[in-house]
């Protein structure tokens, strides 16, 4: 019984992380950015989801906030293009080593920057560093749980594998039966031939940086919904890794691979629990997984 738990926990995990991951794959796929901030852009969701829960004057259900948090982050996103992108990247028409570099060094800034604020924010009172959602909880029946196959499965994390699926695939419509969404798409394999055709290349650029930021801020705040304690600004030092771990293994650019990436990540983390009980190696198999992918197929299961 304790094998199905850790396999039915893991894939909800793992669900939860491919949405985390969605936002980096978008805009590395895309502008050919290794965002290092991305890690501290969903750190910063979960602690909005916090921040509403707590601290505004009126309360905002935990449930709701990764609605609220991808409209800030959507808007966060404009300030990160202009502020770290824009003059790097914006015409850029080729992505050469030089501009690689700067653009990897100008996110890796921006996210010191964001990880500083964070704990200054902490000190100061803003947001309770260890306790997250402690306490917050979603009933049915009097029950915060439902039980299958003798598994007890909590309310709160459906509503996070709800909002992970919704989120991925609102977003996958959007690249595939939208005009700027195919232009997106377009920009990932040629910037020139889409300025061709009238599309502003810069602008395709910035949506596609608003839209990967408004990713990383909800799908924090969806984290918050399965992992309700020991939400700090530490928490980028997992989930930077494993995003770039899930990335690479669906496919850079494909948001349904990264997406059956993390399943694939949350259901060799919830086996290797069952088999070993041990935290430290369910995390060291997916990197384990990484190399694997690298050697045999380099482009990842998805990718082109």
């Amino acid at each position: 019984m304790e094998f199905i738990s850790n396999i039915i926990y893991g894939l909800i995990y793992g669900a939860i992380l491919g949405a985390v991951a969605s936002g980096l794959t978008l805009i590395w796929g895309v502008m050919k950015v290794v965002n290092l901030a991305h890690g501290h852009l969903a750190v910063l969701g979960a602690f909005l989801a916090v921040i509403f829960y707590k601290y505004t004057p009126i309360t905002i259900d935990p449930s709701l906030s990764p609605i609220i948090a991808f409209i800030i982050g959507a808007l966060f996103g404009i300030f990160f293009y202009y502020t770290s992108l824009h003059v790097i990247v914006g015409k850029a028409e080729t992505m050469t080593l030089k501009v690689e570099m700067s653009s990897l060094l100008s996110t890796f800034g921006f996210g010191v920057a964001l990880y500083g604020l964070l704990y200054y924010g902490s000190a100061q009172g803003w947001y309770l560093q260890f306790e997250g959602l402690t306490g917050w909880t979603i009933q049915v029946g009097g029950k915060p749980y439902f039980e299958i196959l003798g598994v007890s499965i909590q309310y709160s994390w459906l509503v996070g594998l709800f909002y992970a699926v919704i989120l991925i695939a609102l977003v996958e419509l959007f690249l595939r039966k939208t005009v700027w969404g195919l232009a997106i798409r377009a920009v990932a394999q040629d910037s020139r031939a889409v300025a061709l055709t009238g599309y502003d290349p810069v602008k395709v650029k910035l949506l596609t940086t608003v839209l990967s930021t408004a990713m990383a801020l909800s799908a924090g705040a969806i984290f918050t919904l399965y992992i309700q304690n020991g939400i700090n600004p530490d928490l980028e030092h997992f989930l930077a890794p494993l995003s770039f771990v899930i990335v690479v293994l669906g496919g850079l650019g494909s948001v349904i691979g990264t997406f059956i990436g993390g399943l694939i990540i949350g259901l060799a983390y919830g086996i290797t629990m069952a088999l070993t009980g041990t935290q430290a190696i369910a995390l060291s198999v997916s990197f384990v997984i990484l190399v694997v992918i690298l050697l045999v197929k380099p482009q990842g299961l998805f990718g082109r």
